[in-house]
Formats: structure tokens, sequence, C-alpha cells
């Protein structure tokens, strides 16, 4: 399943503030809010039934991916993605920095 995770492409509901990822009939989602032209991750929301199957990663690597093509910056508030962030220092050009805590 991980490797199916990784061919899916997330969307940026702007309506709802959300980078969408869909899977099995499920919506995992990392909210956001924009502020002085920075997004800010605001959640991270995995439905249970796709929890072990790579799609958090997925999601925030994909989500990460889009917001550097797109030449934002970001603020990473949610727990999971900096997580990621200080694990994968290709994506500090969206910070600005190293992530620490």
């Amino acid at each position: 399943m991980k490797d199916k995770a990784e061919s899916l492409q997330i969307c940026d509901n702007k309506i709802l503030h959300h980078f969408e990822l869909h899977s099995q009939g499920y919506i995992a989602r990392i909210e956001y809010h924009i502020s002085d032209g920075q997004v800010f991750l605001d959640h991270l929301v995995i439905p249970f039934e796709l929890m072990g199957k790579g799609v958090t990663q997925s999601l925030v690597r994909k989500t990460l991916e889009y917001l550097g093509d797109q030449k934002l910056k970001i603020v990473p508030v949610c727990p999971p993605v900096r997580k990621y962030l200080k694990e994968h220092h290709e994506f500090d050009y969206l910070t600005g920095m190293n992530i620490i805590a």
C-alpha cells in the first residue's frame, strides 16, 4: 500500500484551506491558513483506515513539493509536519531555517 500512496496526487482545496490526498474513499488532509505571504501548516488529519499505509509521509512530502513549486514559504505548526522536516532537510528552503523542536 505504501507504493500506492506515493502514486496518489494531492489537491489544494482552496475553499476549505486543505491540501487533500484521496485514497480508498477517504480523505487525508493538511489544514492550512495563509498570513503575511506564508502558508501555516496547522493540522494533519489521517483517517484511521489510512494509518500505517504511507499516507502521512506521502501527503506531507507532496504538500511540501507543491508549495516549493509555487515558491511559497511555510510555517510548520503541525507536529507531524515539523517531524518530517527535521528528517528531510531537502525542504529547509521552505522555512528558511532548520527545524529543531
